[in-house]
């Protein structure tokens, strides 16, 4: 089943729309006052009684490597010094990378190197890594032995110009992002983490392409990547969230944006998108249940949007629930579902009342859709009264009456109420509503004439949606019933719609099968003059069941049939030359 069907899209899903705007790459957009990005390097910290000298001279010589790079450049000495002495600090204190990259954010570069080092005879065992300050992104540089500072500089140097690889390519893996093109992104993206799986930010930028390019098993795994690389990266944690609730994995989903709203806490509007987010994906059992969990909504001051939103969400898990059981949603439903629809009345009904401003249209219709799977039609038209005198002039919100109207037995003034949906839009499609309520009328002329508007302006999706419920009436309501003619002019009307060679060889089966009754009492008495009245019967019955072939349903019932005609064509044939 399609778990993101129309009917439960009721707020954007934005995390997924604008997940490529909001992916975050390592490389910063801009460098600063137009010129190449800074890199702060300090010594690196010796370790376990190593001397001090060699960590300051690999600093020293990463940053003479540095200024050689066409896009990025070591701080400036000087800058260096004055920060340090504006912040109280040495230039020991920096060699702890926390605090070297709360400097870094202080004078505006754009990446630290920090690093350690520890001796082993004439060999030092050096580990370094370069940080994106403002969001602690790390590119990791493989750890490596060195004798000389010079050496040691080369290597690191040389890691950092393949980091900067890895930058390009995710500005590649952006544009694409950006562009929304998701085959090229994920292509693009997948390099990314390819080069540098350890980053959180890299794997989000991946999953966020697979989920927009609909691979939602992949997007989840890859999003949890992220997470387990960064406990508390937000977007990702959402994204799973709402990743697993396309999934139809609720507890999940669920687990996901529990953890989300506790980074978030006490914030009400976030709750209610995240929610939104979650009913559009196909969740508005567990959009409901967030909404709930976050206390206002059973407070006296709740706010109108919220408890629309809560409406939506109960009337939107009742339909779903309504669909997976099979239910017609006509009076037949079960305790549950009962339970949501007066869940969301409750909820419509305190925004309606507590609304100082034009009530929101959706909600009224839904209202009056709730009522009346409830089959309360009394209370549906009592509160559709009070709806229009509210929003007079809303054609949507009429129409919605107009049906609660006719299940309430009032067809004349559903009927009236379409006329006004139609002079507010002609547009309006109202004929194939009021064709059927001709129909169960029994006003098959008049059903037909409505039928014939509804199909010319494109109110059904195919000519098979009027002829089915004409058939069913016709087979219900007379064949059944034995009134053979009459249903067999529901059954030529209903063969003017039908478009399908399933639907036209069914109408001509029963059709043909009908004349076959008919003509099986006229023959009774057996003597010539009931021969010669049955014999055109039977022979114009024969003529509709060899037309009923694409009714492969009933293809063995419908040779049998051919062959019982076959025979009393006979019959009749002979009494007629007996006679």
């Amino acid at each position: 089943m399609d778990r993101a069907r129309n009917h439960r899209r009721l707020a954007p899903l934005a995390i997924v729309a604008a997940v490529a705007a909001a992916a975050v790459t390592a490389a910063p957009a801009e460098a600063q006052d137009g010129g190449r990005y800074r890199v702060l390097v300090p010594a690196l910290a010796p370790q376990a009684g190593a001397k001090d000298n060699f960590g300051k001279d690999v600093g020293k010589e990463v940053r003479k490597a540095l200024d050689d790079f066409a896009t990025h450049a070591p701080v400036e000495d000087k800058v260096l010094k004055d920060a340090l002495k504006k912040f109280g600090l040495k230039e020991e204190d920096i060699r702890d990378c926390i605090k070297a990259r709360q400097l870094a954010v202080q004078i505006g570069a754009e990446l630290v190197m920090c690093g350690e080092y520890s001796e082993s005879g004439n060999e030092r065992q050096v580990t370094t890594k370069f940080v994106v300050p403002t969001t602690g992104e790390e590119f990791e540089v493989a750890p490596f032995a060195a004798s000389q500072a010079k050496q040691a500089a080369a290597q690191i140097a040389g890691a950092f110009e393949q980091y900067l690889g890895q930058l390009r390519l995710a500005v590649f893996c952006n544009d694409e992002l950006q562009r929304q093109a998701w085959d090229a992104a994920i292509e693009q993206c997948g390099k990314v983490v390819e080069a540098n799986p350890n980053s959180a930010a890299n794997q989000y930028n991946l999953a966020s392409a697979y989920m927009n390019a609909g691979q939602d098993d992949v997007a989840l795994a890859t999003f949890e990547k992220a997470i387990e690389i960064n406990p508390v990266h937000q977007e990702a944690i959402l994204a799973a969230g709402v990743v697993a609730a396309r999934l139809g994995q609720q507890e999940k989903s669920q687990r996901y944006l529990h953890q989300y709203l506790e980074l978030n806490p006490g914030d009400q509007q976030v709750r209610l998108k995240i929610a939104a987010d979650i009913a559009a994906a196909g969740d508005p059992r567990g959009a409901l249940m967030l909404v709930e969990e976050g206390g206002t909504i059973s407070t006296a001051d709740a706010d109108v949007t919220t408890l629309q939103y809560a409406g939506h969400f109960a009337l939107a898990a009742a339909r779903e629930a309504i669909e997976n059981a099979g239910q017609n949603g006509n009076g037949d439903v079960s305790p549950d579902v009962q339970g949501l629809l007066e869940k969301a009345l409750g909820y419509y009904n305190r925004a309606f009342d507590a609304s100082t401003d034009e009530p929101d249209v959706t909600m009224l219709t839904n209202m009056l859709v709730a009522y009346r799977l409830l089959e309360r039609f009394d209370e549906a038209i009592a509160f559709g009264e009070r709806a229009i005198q509210r929003v007079p002039n809303d054609a949507t919100l009429l129409s919605a009456y107009a049906d609660a109207l006719a299940a309430g037995g009032r067809k004349d003034q559903a009927v009236a109420m379409l006329n006004r949906v139609t002079q507010i839009d002609p547009q309006y499609a109202v004929n194939a509503r009021l064709g059927s309520w001709q129909l169960e009328d029994g006003n098959l002329s008049a059903a037909q004439a409505a039928f014939r508007k509804a199909l010319q302006n494109g109110e059904v999706a195919s000519g098979d949606d009027l002829a089915r419920p004409i058939f069913a009436q016709g087979y219900n309501n007379h064949h059944k019933n034995k009134r053979y003619d009459t249903a067999i002019s529901y059954y030529n009307v209903a063969r003017e719609f039908a478009t399908s060679s399933a639907t036209t060889g069914m109408i001509n089966f029963f059709h043909g099968y009908a004349l076959f009754q008919k003509a099986l009492e006229m023959q009774k008495p057996s003597t010539a003059a009931s021969a010669r009245a049955s014999l055109p019967v039977f022979q114009e019955a024969k003529r509709w069941l060899e037309q009923a072939g694409g009714y492969t349903e009933q293809a063995q019932q419908r040779q049998q049939l051919l062959q019982n005609v076959d025979q009393y064509i006979e019959i009749q044939n002979a009494l007629i030359k007996r006679g």
